[in-house]
Formats: structure tokens, C-alpha cells, sequence
């Protein structure tokens, strides 16, 4: 679709305003002024609205991207009818990984080029393409879920992309895992934060976390794998409570179970889709959900296939497994409370139109039905599934 004479005049503008950036500002090395910010976070990411946004990437920019994917390039980005930037783009994803070309999942930092600057008082973001969620809709009832928990989680929405006026399809528009987003969580968000793919627990691989933030301090995380290597599972379960809120990790697993995140901790092997924060005021390291799009898969897989140490030394300990069932069904309890099925179907009613009309998401309708089909089953059967795990409480 070609763009309007507007359009094609503000990308041509944008192509001569970014040629040449460094990550220090202007081509001339001068700063770029903060531009006004036009709204909150919380409008950004309210659950009654689909955020509707457009980059602008010149050339040269999408060369880059087809090349060095993982690289940051520069854009502008327009909202309600206004342009911003520059921001920093580039894209993201493992399995779900597509190129610029077809529908890639992007993570976009708004004050990569220009300090301080903030779009909804967002300094990131990420759009995630829902290539691995033929239902369109797992990570944003997921995360919802686990933050009606009372869990630390990302906000996440749905949002509609369109690159050089383009329509890019349907997004997950999820809330980046940075310091703004811990101090919604914490009276201090300076503490060490790291991102775990493929590590768990264990002494010998707490030196594989990826430190994302804050001062690399792993005491907490060595303390927490040198509290689990004691006997019996008691003593050990009391000695990791030094390091980590334990409740807060019970409730942490029975959402992941509730919710059938099984491709993560502490259900994959080693573990991943977590991240870890070092709080400096509690003195205790809390888990943070991340990688949310597998979920609601696999009703009939057992929660109690767990791999991670601290699950494994969680069962053993009749106190503490009780407490993760406990929480498992305050969790289930709490989703009939607020509603999950219906904002389901809420949600399901409110992307229709943008995924009939989204022709780079990679299903087609059938599976797209089928997809959504599902979901409706695991959330309205998941009660009698656990029920075959766990005595349903009196």
C-alpha cells in the first residue's frame, strides 16, 4: 500500500533527520532536545484500548536491521497523529524470530538517541510478534493473570504496528523488564537484575546469569544455590529463605502452573523466561515472569514435572509444597474472582477485526480458531485438571 502525500512527506523528512545518527545524538554531535511526552504509561497499556503505532525507518535502517538484526538502528515513530524520535529499534526472538521483511517482534528505545526522552513515560518497549500463539492472545491473559496474582510482571496489551505505511498486523505490546519498571515494584530499583535463559539454581551455573543492570552483585544467587545443595529438602528450603522471598517464589510457580507455562522455569531444563532482581532493601532476590506466549498449552500436563532445584527441593519439603498448593488454588480462585474467561472472550471480540485483516501473522484462520478455541477450553477446564494434582480445597 503506498502512503498518503502527508505520509510520504514525513518519511521523507524522517530519512534526512536520522541519516548519519550515533547513539551520542545528532550527526553533528550536538544533543537532541526531549520532546513533549504524550501521555502515561497506563494509557499506553490500558487493557480497553489497542495502541496504534507507526515507525518510520529509512533505507539505510532497514538494511541494517535485514543485516545485523540484533543491532540498533534508528526511527521515528508516530502516535495519535504525531511524530517522535528518534528511537532506537531492532529485533528480538529466538524461535519466533522473523525478519524486518515479514513480521518481526521489535524492541523499541525511545531514549536511544535522544536522553531523557519518554513516549506514554515509557523509556522501552517491546512488541512481540506472536509467532509461536495461534490464539493471538496468550501473553497478554498471562500476564494479567500473574499480576491479579500480586506477582512482579510486566504490563502487556495489544497493539497495532504499521512500518513506512505498512500494516504490520497485531502485536503483544509487552513492558520491558528495565528500572522504570521495577520501581513501580520496589522502594529501591538500583539492585542487581539478570535475565536467566538456560540456568537454574546451581552453584556451578549461577556465573551464567546475564547481568542486565544494577551492580553485579551475585551474593544473593550464590547464596540461594549454596542454600539448596543442604539436606534434608527442610534445612535447605530454610537456608535458600535467606536469599529469595520463598513465598513469593511458591506463588510464582503455581501461576506458571495455573497458566501451563511449561516451557520455562521451573518446568524447563535447565530453566528460562525469568529474570532476577536483587532488591536492596528486603535483601532478597524476587522472580520476575518474561517469555509468555507458551502458555495455555498442554492442559494435561502435569504441574508437578518440575526441574528446577528450588521446585525439586520444594516437593520434598511437605511444608513448603504444601504452601505452592495453597497458592495454586488461591491463584485459580482468583482468576473465576476478576473474571479470566470473560476477558477471554472480551479480548478475543476486540483483536477480531485486526487479525482478519493482519496478513504477515504467520496462521492461518483455521489455526487462528482452532487456537482460540483452545484457550476458551484451558481456562474454563483448568479447576477439574488440577483437581486430578491437587485435593480441591473444602
Amino acid at each position: 500500500m503506498r502512503p498518503s502525500k502527508r505520509r510520504r512527506v514525513a518519511i521523507a523528512a524522517t530519512f534526512t533527520l536520522t541519516a548519519g545518527l550515533s547513539a551520542c545524538g545528532a550527526p553533528d554531535g550536538s544533543e537532541l532536545a526531549p520532546w513533549d511526552d504524550p501521555g502515561t504509561s497506563e494509557q499506553f497499556y490500558d487493557l480497553d484500548n489497542l495502541t496504534e503505532l507507526e515507525l518510520l525507518i529509512e533505507p539505510d535502517a532497514l538494511a541494517a536491521l535485514e543485516a545485523n538484526p540484533r543491532e540498533w538502528a534508528p526511527a521515528m515513530i508516530v502516535s495519535q497523529g504525531q511524530t517522535y524520535g528518534p528511537v532506537g529499534v531492532r529485533l528480538k526472538g529466538q524461535n519466533s524470530f522473523l525478519p524486518i521483511s515479514q513480521k518481526p517482534s521489535l524492541k523499541v528505545k525511545v531514549d536511544r538517541y535522544v536522553e531523557g526522552a519518554s513516549l506514554y513515560g515509557l523509556h522501552d518497549f517491546t512488541l512481540n510478534n506472536m509467532a509461536s500463539d495461534p490464539s493471538q492472545m496468550h501473553e497478554r491473559l498471562a500476564y494479567q493473570v500473574a499480576r491479579e496474582a500480586g506477582l512482579v510482571a510486566p504490563r502487556c496489551n495489544h497493539a497495532l504496528l504499521t512500518i513506512n505505511g505498512q500494516f504490520y498486523g497485531l502485536y503483544a505490546s509487552v513492558e520491558t523488564i528495565k528500572p522504570r519498571f521495577l520501581k513501580r515494584y520496589f522502594e529501591d530499583n538500583d539492585g542487581a537484575l539478570y535475565e536467566a535463559t538456560d540456568v537454574d539454581f546451581r552453584p556451578e551455573l549461577v556465573g551464567r546469569y546475564e547481568h542486565k543492570n544494577g551492580p553485579d552483585d551475585r551474593s544473593l544467587l550464590e547464596g540461594i544455590a549454596a542454600g539448596l545443595t543442604m539436606q534434608p529438602a527442610d534445612a535447605a528450603v530454610t537456608a535458600a529463605s535467606r536469599y529469595i522471598d520463598m513465598d513469593h517464589f511458591q506463588r510464582y510457580w503455581a501461576m506458571a502452573s495455573v497458566v501451563g507455562q511449561f516451557d520455562a522455569f521451573p518446568y524447563s531444563q535447565p530453566g528460562d523466561d525469568y529474570f532476577v532482581y536483587a532488591d536492596p532493601t528486603s535483601g532478597k532476590a524476587w522472580l520476575i515472569p518474561w517469555g509468555m506466549d507458551e502458555t495455555f498449552f498442554a492442559a494435561d500436563f502435569s504441574p508437578l514435572q518440575v526441574h528446577s532445584v528450588m521446585a525439586t527441593t520444594c516437593m520434598a519439603s511437605s511444608s513448603c509444597y504444601q504452601a505452592y498448593v495453597d497458592h495454586v488454588w488461591d491463584i485459580q480462585a482468583n482468576n473465576e474472582a476478576f473474571g479470566l474467561e470473560a476477558e477471554r472472550a472480551r479480548a478475543q471480540a476486540q483483536i477480531a477485526p485486526h487479525v482478519a485483516r493482519d496478513t504477515r501473522r504467520p496462521f492461518t484462520d483455521a489455526e487462528i480458531e482452532y487456537g482460540q478455541t483452545q484457550l476458551g477450553y484451558f481456562i474454563r477446564g483448568r479447576r477439574e485438571i488440577l483437581s486430578g494434582y491437587f485435593p480441591p480445597p473444602q
